[in-house]
């Protein structure tokens, strides 16, 4: 794992779903921890072994995005495990990557939008009703 990375990464907490590409009887449920256009991050209960290729899927409103990735590295902690996935994007396929980066980047900044706006509604509440007449 290089701190000197060709793409930037947009944290993220989308959920997704990833198989090994040659056996999609055991798909695990994740959920990202940041993406780019070069690959992504998640969390995961289960060890992911270097190189290995992974189907991935991100299901979004309008419909459901699926990727081939490459391991790059498995990270293990206490308690689960970070890992990283390189894009396996023909260039053909760019334009998809792109979007989904650009979906997910959405998404973050409308969850950031709403918890704005609520903790902003929250301190008018408390104000009010803490305002002694």
């Amino acid at each position: 794992m290089s701190d000197k990375r060709k793409f930037v990464r947009h944290p993220t907490s989308v959920p997704l779903k990833v198989w090994q590409e040659t056996d999609d009887a055991l798909q695990n449920y994740e959920t990202l921890r940041d993406i780019g256009l070069g690959g992504l991050s998640f969390s995961s209960s289960v060890e992911w072994q270097k190189d290995m290729i992974v189907c991935i899927q991100i299901p979004m409103v309008e419909r459901t995005f699926q990727m081939a990735g490459k391991v790059a590295w498995c990270k293990p902690h206490d308690t689960y495990f970070d890992v990283g996935v390189e894009f396996m994007v023909k260039k053909e396929d760019s334009e998809r990557r792109d979007l989904i980066v650009d979906k997910i980047c959405q998404i973050e900044a409308y969850k950031n939008l709403i918890l704005q706006i609520a903790e902003e509604v929250s301190h008018i509440e408390y104000a009010e009703y803490f305002t002694i007449d």
